[in-house]
């Protein structure tokens, strides 16, 4: 098996979003940009790939096993709300994030559900010799 590995061929390309949950089925989601990074996956082909990219690439909905080695330099974030959380619930959200992550979310009863990271623009994959 050969390794490949993927990563964007622009600057601040890379989305996250963090989807986190409470028992009532409301959701939040922390949307997190980053300037660059890279995923790997095994293969005995070069995995199929349009690497012009139009649409953004999904890469837990790519239909190959691609694993994350790292993402690099946070270039932004920012809190998405359902109408239902308050103001004051946002803030409360934002500076607990702020203070103390994941961790103080769970205190909050937000749970983590799920992330998804998609690239945008042009991509490059490479083998991996090493």
């Amino acid at each position: 098996m050969t390794h490949w590995v993927l990563r964007p061929l622009t600057k601040k390309n890379i989305c996250e979003s963090i989807h986190y949950g409470r028992d009532d089925d409301v959701i939040i989601t922390r949307v997190e940009w980053f300037r660059s990074g890279t995923f790997v996956c095994e293969s005995d082909t070069c995995p199929a790939v349009d690497l012009e990219n139009p649409n953004g690439f999904a890469i837990f909905d790519a239909g190959q096993d691609w694993d994350l080695c790292q993402l690099d330099d946070g270039a932004g974030a920012e809190w998405e709300f359902s109408d239902d959380i308050c103001e004051q619930d946002q803030t409360a959200i934002r500076e607990a994030f702020e203070e103390d992550g994941d961790t103080a979310l769970e205190a909050l009863g937000w749970t983590f559900l799920e992330n998804d990271i998609v690239i945008h623009g042009h991509l490059e994959i490479v083998q991996d010799n090493s």
